[in-house]
C-alpha cells in the first residue's frame, strides 16, 4: 500500500511539475484550450498465479482559459472520458446448423480484432456530454460496437453476435461504462482509478482520455500500460506462445507420467 502510496505521489509530482514548466503563469490563464496532458501512475502491471486485480491512477491536466472550478457550475464545463483498451484477439464462431435429424456445426466465421478488454470512464453520464451519434462514432457506446469479419474488413459481425461477444465480456467484467469515475481537481487537474479484474488478459492496453465541451472536442492524450506475467507464469506463457507444439507434447508426456504414477500407486496399494 505505501509502495502504491509513493508511486501515486511521484506521478503527481511529475505533473504537476509537467504543468509549472510549461504554464510558469498559471494553467488556467496561459495553456492553449486544446491541451490535454496525461499520465499513469503506473506503467506496468506484474501478474503472476495469486493475481487477484490491480487498481491504478491516471492524473491528466486540462489546459483552458478559464479556471475548472470556475466552471463547475456552468454549462461550459469541460468533462472528460477514458477509454481504456485491451491487446486485440480473434474468435471463430460455427453455427449449430440442422442437416435432416441431427444437427451439426455449420461453417465457421472469423471475428478479428476484437479488444480483450473495454472499459470507458467519464466524469458525469456520457449522455449528459455527447449525443447518441457521437458516442457511436467514437466508440463510447458498447451496445454499438463494430466488429469485423475476417473474410470481409468491410463487413461487420451483426448485432445477435455482437450483443453476445458484449454481454459476455461485461459478465466477466471486461467491458464496463464508469459514469462519475473522472475527478476534478483543481485547476484543471483530475484524476481516476481504474481497477482491472483477475482475469485481466497479458499485453499492451491504450489509454485513450479526450476532453468535451458543450459536444466539441477540445483536447486529446494516450498512454500504454503494459500487463505482463512475472515468474514461472511468465516462462509458461512464453514457451505455450512461442513454441506450441513442444509445449503441446510436454502436456502430453505429463499427463502420461502422472497416469502412470498414480496407477503404480493403486497397484501397491
Amino acid at each position: 500500500m505505501i509502495k502504491n502510496l509513493i508511486i501515486r505521489m511521484a506521478a503527481l509530482s511529475t505533473l504537476i511539475l509537467y504543468c509549472v514548466v510549461t504554464f510558469p503563469n498559471g494553467i488556467a490563464r496561459q495553456a492553449p484550450s486544446d491541451t490535454v496532458t496525461i499520465d499513469l501512475a503506473q506503467r506496468n502491471i506484474d501478474i503472476n498465479v495469486s493475481f487477484k486485480g490491480a487498481k491504478f491512477t491516471l492524473f491528466g491536466v486540462i489546459g483552458e482559459d478559464n479556471n475548472t472550478t470556475s466552471h463547475s457550475q456552468t454549462s461550459s464545463m469541460p468533462h472528460i472520458i477514458a477509454m481504456i483498451k485491451g491487446p486485440s484477439k480473434n474468435i471463430s464462431i460455427r453455427p449449430i446448423e440442422q442437416s435432416g435429424l441431427i444437427y451439426i456445426p455449420g461453417q465457421s466465421t472469423i471475428i478479428r480484432d476484437i479488444p480483450t478488454l473495454y472499459f470507458i470512464s467519464s466524469s458525469t453520464e456520457l449522455s449528459t456530454i455527447l449525443p447518441e451519434k457521437q458516442q457511436i462514432e467514437y466508440g463510447f457506446d458498447l451496445k454499438n460496437l463494430k466488429f469485423f469479419l475476417d473474410d470481409n474488413p468491410t463487413t461487420y459481425a451483426d448485432d445477435k453476435i455482437r450483443n453476445a461477444i458484449v454481454e459476455t465480456a461485461q459478465k466477466d467484467g471486461l467491458y464496463a461504462i464508469k459514469a462519475h469515475s473522472v475527478r476534478f481537481l483543481e485547476n484543471g487537474l483530475f484524476s481516476f482509478e481504474l481497477s482491472l479484474p483477475k482475469q485481466t488478459p497479458v499485453g499492451d492496453y491504450s489509454i485513450e482520455v479526450t476532453a468535451w465541451r458543450n459536444g466539441t472536442l477540445i483536447g486529446q492524450d494516450s498512454a500504454k500500460l503494459t500487463v505482463k506475467k512475472t515468474g514461472i507464469e511468465r516462462q509458461i506463457y512464453e514457451i505455450a506462445h512461442q513454441y506450441s507444439f513442444i509445449y503441446g507434447v510436454l502436456c502430453v508426456l505429463l499427463s502420461l507420467l502422472a497416469g502412470w504414477v498414480v496407477s503404480v500407486i493403486f497397484r501397491r496399494s
